[in-house]
């Protein structure tokens, strides 16, 4: 593995539940990656900053391969202006969450990466599918 260390985009929902986030990936071995990403999701009367920390896991020499992965991520969610109840991404107030990564990555050979999936969360914010684009050095 020559590529072990990479930066990426991502949208829509990686880091779970930003609308953009940024994200660095360290490949340990063929098969498994570490992760953390934080990202922020603007409302017309609300926002959020989402925060993740998780792993994934692939086939062993596929340069194209599905994926699973765990994570830990936090929103800190400021919604309630004026009174009001909000809901944003599905988060209504701050807090942790677990999540599931389901999904395909692709890392070409010249460092270029491109993923796509569903990040599923245990509770808030619930499920939100991501795109992903970036290089791995």
């Amino acid at each position: 593995m020559k590529d072990r260390l990479g930066v990426y985009a991502g949208f829509l929902g990686d880091p779970l539940p930003a609308q953009i986030g940024i994200n660095i990936g360290l490949n340990l071995a063929d098969y498994m990656r570490i992760t953390a990403g934080y990202g922020t999701y603007s409302g017309e009367i609300s926002s959020l900053q989402g925060y993740a920390l998780g792993s994934r896991a692939f086939v062993p020499d596929w340069d194209f391969s599905p994926t699973m992965g765990l994570g830990l991520g936090s929103v800190s969610f400021d919604g309630n202006a004026n009174g009001s109840t909000s809901t944003l991404q599905g988060v209504s107030k701050s807090g942790s969450f677990l999540f599931l990564t389901v999904g395909v990555d692709w890392q070409i050979d010249f460092g270029l990466y491109l993923a796509a999936g569903i990040n599923i969360s245990n509770g808030q914010p619930g499920a939100s599918p991501f795109v992903d684009v970036g290089w791995f050095f």
